[in-house]
Order: C-alpha cells, then structure tokens, then sequence
C-alpha cells in the first residue's frame, strides 16, 4: 500500500479581547477528530485521525478501495459487468460489489454481462464484457472472442484506446463513454435505453424520444417543468372592457400569479388567480414580466407586451407574419372598437402576387414573389353613420428554406435518416438502381454531393459511404449496379425499437442563392433479398 501523509491542524482561538490580544494561557487546540477515526475521501483515498485529534493523516489505497474506512481488496473492478440469475449486474463505483440485476427483455438473454437478442444474423457482432461476440452460423448463439491485452470491445471491434490521455478526456462507443483515469481510459456502461453522445450517456435528445407526457431535459426524459403557455396579450382599448385569463401548465396544479416587473395599463389590474381585468384609461404600450408559482412552490416567468389604442374605429395588426414563396399563408387583419361586421379592402401599395386580402380582412394565397411589398388598408365598420380605420403594413416574403424532403424520415439525434426506394437483390445480384433525391425551398436549381458522417454519428451507422457502383450526380440522382452487397450494415436508432438494414451515406444539397442555402441527411438505401 502506497501512503502519503498530509498534516492538518485546526487552531481555535478562545478568549479574544476587544484590543484583539490574546494571552498564551487562553488559547488552546479543540480536537477535530476523534483518535484514530478512518474516514473514505473517495473510491482508493482515507483519512485517518491523528493521535491527538488535531488534524487528518490522507492516505492512497493503491490498487485497493476505501470501504467504511478501510482499504481493501475491491470485490470486483467497477462499472465491470456479469450475468447473474435475473439479468445483468454492475459493479458498484467503489468496488464493494455488484448491484442489483437489471432484467433483460422476453426475447433476449445474457451474454458475457450484456441482453442480446436470444437469435441473430449469421456474423452480426456485439460486445462483451472483456470480449467480442459474433454470432453463429445457425444464428443461435454466440462465439466469444477474447480480446488482445491493452485492447476495448467497442461496437463489436477490438481496438486499442489512446496510449495515455488527460484528466477530462472522453470517448464514446454506442453503449458506454470511456473516461480518463489516472492516464488511460476505463469504460463506463450506460444504462438501460441509454446511448452515448458527444461523452455522456444519454436517454433522450428531443421530446419526440421521451413516451408522451414526458420532455427531453439535459439528456433525460422527465415530467414537463411549470411552464407560461399564454403566448401573447390581446391589444386593449380605452374604454373598452379588457379581460384576459393567463393560463401555466405542467408542474403541481394550483396556480398562483404575480406581476414581478413592469407596470400594467391604468385601469388594469392583475389578480392571484391569473386574470388581467379592468378597462384602459390611457393609449400607450408598455412591456411586463409575470410570474406563476404552484403548488410544490415551483415558479415559471414569462415576458409580455401590451398596447392600448384610443378610442373608435382602429386597425390592432400593426405587423403582419413573414411569408415564404411557394408556402401557403394565412393572416387575419385585427379591429378594435366600432360596430360588426367589417368589411376591408387595400388602398394603397400591391400585394404580392398569389396573395389578397378578403373582404372579412384575412390575407390568403401562395406568394411566388420575393421582397416587401407595403400596403394601406382600410377597414370600414356597419355603424349609423360607419366609422373607417386606415393602416400601413409590409408584407415580407423571403425565399423558403432549403429541406431535403421524403415521405419515410427518422430523426437520429441532429441528423435526419431519408428511406430511399429498395433496392432489389436477386440470388445475390443486385438489379440496377436508379433514384431521384428531392429538395424543396431555396432558388433552383440545386447542387448535390455526398459528404462524410459527422463524426459524433459514426458509432451508430458504422462503414457508412456509397456502396460501389452507385454515383451521386450533383443533380441528385443516384443510379447504378451495386458491386459488393457484402457493404450492408445495420442501424438501430436510439430510443427506439427500430432497425434498418441496408446501405448507409450522407449528402448534402446547396441551393443557388449567394451564399447558398444547405441542407444535409443520412440516407438509408434498404435491400430487399429474393
């Protein structure tokens, strides 16, 4: 056992005098600890008391583990893996044993500390404890291949980690993150349903991966936080009764509100039970921060502005929502005051062609022009004499964005999964393959290339390019005669039960713009044997 020692000593000073002086035979040393204590600092780190209780002794436990105090001989080497009678049992942290079994699922067993699937495919590989699986001929087990020294199974593959890394340092295969320990690197399992991501086990990334009623937060499904859902205040006018209902959902029901910031209109106040009632006194604008607290005491803010317009006839759409060329869209103009119905019309300025305004005052159509284009309307009411509003509006059309399009996409962490048509292989001989990719948005045309898989994706669609004999033209067609069928691969997507079986490339598409706009996928090119 390797020991070092580390002094401390704890002085308490005891009669001090209001001229801060303090006499020898006042002072004296309180213990801190008791005689010959031994306390854990950390998996192979103690500390035991001095004999006169004045300070601590640190010491290294070496190859061994601190257990209650004591350095010991660990149990077994943490986070190493077995298969115990009711599933897969880890070893704890500190070495003092295994813990409690996580059971594997109906249609599968354990094998060498890890649940696989009680069948598989003839040369399909796994991983593990210490070794590398591959799976029999007859696709009814499993044979296990040990391992060179100094190696990792990572992803079915015995390799070799860096030689020497630093503290902080991390790495991923698709089922646990290896981190650095004293200079090298020691695996850490993930959990159940966990993957690794960018060097940390993970068990979700959008909401999408969660079951429903649950949300993605840091990495974990988890009940949805007290959250504001009032997105916007209606506008107000004076005289005019205001009455709007703030609304939370999520955490424990019971909600209480607060202004925290800003002041409301004259006349409008804010009550307990969310409910903004009164009747503006005064035109103006003006921005507030409330608060909802609920019954567990959790809170939740949100910002909102207001605005209050004078009285009669006026137009409450002061801006109008971005259109895309080529996008349906869809806009009510807003009044407040005056006598129903109104009837509107443009005045002034054009609107884009594909779009026009009814005379219930919404703005419908499909734009296929790009640039601002102003307007004046005017809003007339039904009142004895009728009463007229005018406003000047811009209506801003842009070029939609470019997206890679497909009617079957999975989501595989930041990157989407494009199911292309099958390809048909017959008594091993693949038929010729010819494919369109597809993109929508942007200003044609488009230019296609394939690029190489980020490289945080590449533990999960291992051996991904172009199968040779398929070309990508920068038009974005693939066509071809596959040469090896022996290049397909298998991809499970994270937090699903879904597998896909084939070829496996990124592209990317560029549009015409200056500088142009880009999108980019993984493609999945699935077989089908006959």
């Amino acid at each position: 056992m390797i020991r070092f020692a580390l002094l401390v000593g704890v002085v308490l000073c005891l009669g001090c005098y209001e001229d801060n002086e303090v006499e020898a035979e006042d002072a004296a040393v309180e213990p801190v600890c008791v005689a010959g204590e031994a306390l854990c600092d950390g998996p192979s780190t103690r500390r035991v008391c001095l004999d006169d209780g004045s300070g601590w002794q640190v010491e290294g436990c070496g190859a061994e583990v601190c257990l209650d105090g004591a350095c010991v001989a660990p149990a077994c080497a943490p986070g190493t893996r077995r298969c115990g009678e009711r599933g897969v049992e880890v070893c704890a942290a500190d070495g003092s044993g295994f813990g409690a079994a996580t059971a594997c699922g109906d249609d599968e067993s354990c094998v060498e500390g890890v649940c696989l699937a009680q069948s598989c495919a003839a040369g399909e590989v796994a991983c593990g404890e210490g070794v590398r699986l591959v799976c029999r001929t007859d696709g009814l087990g499993w044979d296990r291949e040990a391992c060179a020294a100094g190696e990792l199974c990572v992803d079915g593959a015995c390799m070799a980690p860096p030689a020497m890394c630093d503290a902080g340092d991390v790495w991923c295969s698709r089922v646990a993150v290896f981190e650095c320990v004293d200079g090298g690197f020691v695996e850490r399992p993930c959990g159940p349903g966990e993957v690794c991501y960018e060097g940390a086990c993970i068990g979700c990334v959008r909401d999408d991966d969660c079951r429903q009623g649950r949300v993605c937060v840091e990495g974990a499904c988890e009940a949805p936080p007290l959250a504001v859902v009032t997105e916007a205040l209606p506008v107000g006018q004076v005289g005019a009764a205001y009455a709007v209902d703030l609304e939370a959902a999520h955490g424990a029901p019971g909600y209480t509100w607060a202004l925290v910031e800003g002041m409301l209109p004259r006349g409008v106040g804010l009550n307990g039970a969310g409910e903004l009632r009164g009747t503006p006194q005064r035109a103006g604008e003006g921005s507030i921060t409330v608060e909802v607290t609920d019954e567990a005491g959790a809170t939740a803010r949100a910002d909102f502005e207001w605005r209050v317009l004078g009285e009669g006839l006026q137009v409450a759409t002061d801006e109008l929502p971005p259109a895309e060329e080529g996008v349906a869209y869809s806009a009510e103009l807003e009044v407040v005051g005056g006598t129903g119905p109104y009837g509107w019309i443009v005045v002034g300025g054009a609107l884009p062609a594909g779009v026009m305004l009814t005379g219930d005052g919404r703005l419908v159509g499909t734009p296929s022009e790009i640039g601002p284009f102003p307007i004046r309307v005017r809003v007339v009411d039904a009142g004895t004499p009728p009463q007229a509003a005018e406003a000047d509006l811009v209506l801003n059309v842009t070029v939609a964005p470019l997206v890679i399009v497909s009617d079957m996409e999975l989501n595989l962490f930041v990157a989407r999964v494009i199911t292309l048509p099958t390809l048909t292989i017959i008594g091993g001989n693949p038929l010729p393959y010819d494919t369109q990719l597809v993109a929508d948005g942007g200003l044609e045309p488009y230019m296609w290339r394939e690029t190489e898989i980020p490289a945080e994706l590449q533990q999960f669609v291992q051996g991904a390019g172009l199968p040779d004999g398929l070309v990508l033209s920068p038009d974005g067609r693939l066509s071809g005669i596959v040469e090896d069928i022996g290049q397909q691969v298998e991809v499970q997507i994270p937090f699903t039960d879904i597998v896909l079986t084939g070829f496996f490339f990124t592209a990317e598409v560029d549009d015409s713009q200056m500088p142009p706009d880009n999108d980019g996928a993984i493609f999945n090119l699935p077989t089908l044997n006959l």
